[in-house]
């Protein structure tokens, strides 16, 4: 395996250090963004093995590894000897805070789903500081609760149907997690917990992490970030949210010329992607192309709101129509592209040939 550089366990992003502020020491570390897009990438590199009929057995803050630089966002797993195509109930190896119930009980060896069940865990513990089975009954009960809750017994802390388990402490969940990616935890330790085949997959995870990340913007104050739904800073500055664009990924219909829409006559949206005033955003092949392989996150538009305009450049050689009511009026190149804001929403961004159905991108002030 390569030697990894400038990297270190995940779980130096889940615990503050003594005596630091855990809101300030969020923020320090990478924020929200951040830890969103990390364990997107991991989430990404586990659906990959698991593509390949592989499952990595003990997926924990120990054996992953990302960045050690804020301003990056690597991840690596560690540890290939875990990797298996199948293994007895009883001989799996796993790390208990993290490991399935099923796993715990020896009545499974590793699957797919028990690498899911723990990725969830680690992904929850990133962005909450908080265990999902630890509420406040299991942290001051006797260590047996701690057991039963990790095999699955007890309801997890934000349990809708048994609110036994709550817990006081890490960050409040609706600071960091969204709405779409609440349903999927929520499904991982509600049914999930005794039925492994409810899981949602890596894949969804990636999906649903990533998605999340592309939903946040910088507060200009305290450089935290935070869900765009938000009308002030939540991490304590309350800074009135910045100018920000929102870009959506909606799908082009070559027949009709003109965008799919819902039932409702309304245009289909299949991603969105926010970003602040002066901060420029990547528009990945994820987004503009609905990729989901290792090229996932390679950046094919910039775009930046500069004042009163839209500067848009293509990084990837390619060149993208600027087309209005479906006739082309531009081309988007490798050189800047200047767009009055009110001008620039009357456009849209095509991502593929005129005859095809494709993606296409349009630019609105939030």
């Amino acid at each position: 395996m390569e030697r990894l550089k400038g990297m270190v366990p995940l779980r130096s992003l889940m615990t503050p250090p003594k005596g630091k502020s855990p809101l300030n020491w969020y923020i320090e570390s990478g924020g929200l963004r951040r830890r969103l897009r990390l364990l997107g990438r991991i989430a990404h590199n586990f659906s990959v093995l698991h593509s390949k009929g592989l499952a990595y057995s003990d997926p924990s803050p120990a054996n992953i590894f990302v960045s050690e630089k804020t301003g990056a966002e690597e991840a690596w797993l560690i540890d290939a000897d875990n990797l298996q195509y199948e293994s007895s109930p009883g001989k799996s190896v796993y790390t208990v805070r993290y490991a399935a119930p099923e796993l715990l009980a020896k009545k499974s060896g590793a699957t797919t789903l028990s690498d899911a069940f723990a990725l969830a865990i680690v992904a929850f513990e990133t962005l909450t500081l908080a265990h999902p089975f630890i509420g406040d009954m299991v942290h001051d009960g006797p260590p047996e609760l701690e057991e039963e809750a990790f095999l699955g017994k007890l309801p997890w802390i934000f349990d809708t149907n048994d609110d036994r388990n709550r817990s006081s402490r890490g960050i409040p969940r609706e600071l960091v997690i969204s709405n779409l990616l609440f349903k999927s935890f929520e499904k991982m330790f509600g049914v999930g917990r005794d039925k492994p085949c409810e899981r949602p997959g890596m894949s969804r995870w990636a999906e649903r992490l990533l998605s999340a990340a592309d939903l946040t913007l910088i507060c200009p104050r305290c450089r935290g970030t935070y869900y765009y739904r938000s009308p002030t800073c939540p991490w304590g500055c309350n800074s009135t949210i910045p100018d920000f664009l929102v870009n959506r990924l909606l799908l082009w219909d070559n027949q009709k010329g003109n965008v799919y829409k819902n039932n409702e006559n309304k245009a289909h949206v299949v991603a969105v992607a926010t970003s602040s005033k002066e901060e420029t955003l990547f528009i990945d092949k994820r987004l503009a192309f609905g990729l989901n392989d290792c090229s996932l996150l390679e950046p094919v538009l910039s775009v930046l709101l500069e004042g009163d305009a839209i500067r848009i450049k293509s990084l990837d050689g390619n060149e993208y129509r600027l087309c209005r009511n479906g006739v082309q009026r531009g081309v988007i190149s490798n050189k800047d592209l200047l767009l009055p804001v009110e001008k620039a929403k009357k456009y849209m961004i095509h991502f593929g040939p005129e005859n095809t159905c494709h993606r296409v991108l349009h630019i609105s002030l939030g």
